[in-house]
């Protein structure tokens, strides 16, 4: 339901335009260049929303995003549907932080490529000082506030 994104880690943009062809071409296909020799382009949170918004007259980005929020959220509703093994397990006590890779389409609709249960926080921790107390102020705080302690196991002990 919440979430620390990525307008305090920056948006990570593949070096060359995707197709599909050309399969070889590590940079055409992947973001991810802090394994490799490859320079890797990456923009602030608010210039990507800049650029995006001067590439697409008259879209709104707020809308965007709230599609890319309903298509993760939709991916962990799919992953609680089967249950364990499988799948994933409601338990109170449980938190978790993702990182999710997400290509926006020519029409604006998100498409998620990856979900990686323990991401590399690096980057974040380096454009942002207070990366992990805010993620474990969203992950944790809710114990101590009133309005969801009544829902949570913690407060009955």
């Amino acid at each position: 339901k919440r979430q620390v994104s990525t307008q305090s880690t920056g948006i990570r943009i593949a070096n060359q335009l995707f197709s599909l062809d050309n399969f070889d071409v590590y940079e055409k296909h992947f973001t991810v260049m802090n394994y490799t020799g490859h320079r890797m382009t990456q923009l602030l949170y608010t210039d990507f929303i800049r650029q995006m918004e001067e590439q697409h007259p008259g879209m709104v980005w707020e809308q965007v995003q709230n599609r890319i929020y309903m298509a993760i959220r939709q991916m962990f509703e799919a992953a609680f549907l089967i249950g364990p093994k499988q799948g994933m397990g409601h338990d109170s006590f449980s938190r978790g932080m993702y990182g999710v890779d997400v290509m926006i389409r020519e029409d604006l609709s998100p498409v998620i490529l990856e979900n990686n249960f323990s991401p590399d926080c690096t980057r974040a921790c380096n454009y942002d000082p207070h990366f992990f107390d805010n993620v474990f102020h969203l992950l944790f705080d809710n114990f101590n506030n009133p309005l969801t302690a009544s829902r949570n196991a913690w407060a009955r002990i």
